[in-house]
């Protein structure tokens, strides 16, 4: 690649990442905000409950997203599509300081869901037209892009539960601003040349529906997803909520020691995926998933017993 397109790539991969992390501290901001607000265990309950209902809303506008925003890739430029989605952001997320209300809170997240698809299609779009000359180097790309996804979870607790000792409501603003400078990033970075000629959007998901292996793989994957959606759309909240007798680990953190937690998961997280692209050579598909599912398991017992017996509170 060129020296000015890899320049290029490299802005739009900070701003990716950028807008992982923007989007995982406003989920973080949401559940310090509720963990706060309401204490005792009735308003707990009750937190606890809307948070999976804002998942919900937030996953099933990425889903329905999708699409439109793929279509809109292909009618206008994924440079345009990626700073839309980086202001809509950026006001969806200082609805929640502006006001508390409950709708509010559940569109401004249904908006951040559709924003959240902008980071797939158009980027990966952006990234096959840069890369199209060199496959290679967009092996390498691609790799760096799956590195921003896991950023947002690895630094988005953290830069969540940071804002929030500092600022509290107002850091809902302060996320605005940054999702102003991903704007400006993607405005100054996907400045690509040429067009790549696409397959229509209904074409390719009627090619993805016929293949019979990917028919086999979504229940057991969609399940996969959900199980992790639920740790993931709820661990913050019951961390940092009021504590409850008899669980150890509910409501023993402050958002600060959240953030942390929620590092050192990615750091293992990502030790993970080294360790699998070397075993993935060795271990076919099949086994390599049932080996996740059976550490899956252990990994609940295991919360199980830390949130019971660890140590007296």
């Amino acid at each position: 690649m060129e020296s000015t397109t890899v320049r290029r790539i490299t802005i739009v991969l900070i701003a990716n990442t950028l807008l992982r992390i923007a989007s995982s501290s406003g989920g973080a901001l949401i559940a310090f905000y509720l963990a706060a607000t309401h204490q005792g265990v009735a308003g707990a309950e009750y937190a606890a409950a809307m948070i999976g209902a804002l998942g919900v809303v937030l996953n099933v506008a990425e889903l329905i997203g999708a699409l439109p925003v793929g279509v809109a890739t292909d009618r206008f430029s994924a440079r345009s599509v990626l700073i839309a989605g980086a202001l809509i952001g950026g006001v969806a997320t200082m609805m929640y300081g502006v006001s508390q209300a409950v709708a509010v809170f559940f569109v401004a997240r249904a908006i951040q869901g559709v924003v959240a698809v902008v980071g797939g299609p158009p980027l990966l779009a952006l990234i096959t037209e840069a890369t199209v000359s060199s496959p290679q180097a967009r092996n390498r790309v691609v790799g760096f892009y799956e590195l921003s996804l896991l950023s947002g979870v690895a630094l988005g607790g953290l830069v969540g539960g940071v804002l929030w000792q500092f600022f509290a409501v107002g850091s809902f603003f302060a996320l605005g601003i940054l999702y102003g400078i991903i704007a400006v990033l993607f405005w100054w970075g996907a400045q690509m040349p040429g067009k790549l000629q696409r397959e229509s959007p209904m074409e390719s998901l009627r090619h993805a529906l016929r293949n019979p292996t990917l028919i086999k793989l979504a229940p057991a994957w969609l399940a996969l997803n959900a199980i992790i959606g639920l740790w993931l759309t709820n661990v913050i909240f019951q961390l940092s909520r009021s504590p409850v007798p008899g669980q150890v680990l509910v409501g023993r953190f402050d958002s600060q020691q959240v953030g942390l937690i929620l590092l050192v998961y990615s750091i293992v997280f990502a030790g993970g995926i080294l360790a699998w692209t070397f075993l993935l050579g060795r271990i076919t598909r099949v086994a390599t998933m049932r080996y996740s599912l059976i550490g899956l398991l252990g990994t609940t017992i295991l919360l199980y017993v830390l949130n019971a017996f660890a140590w007296p509170p």
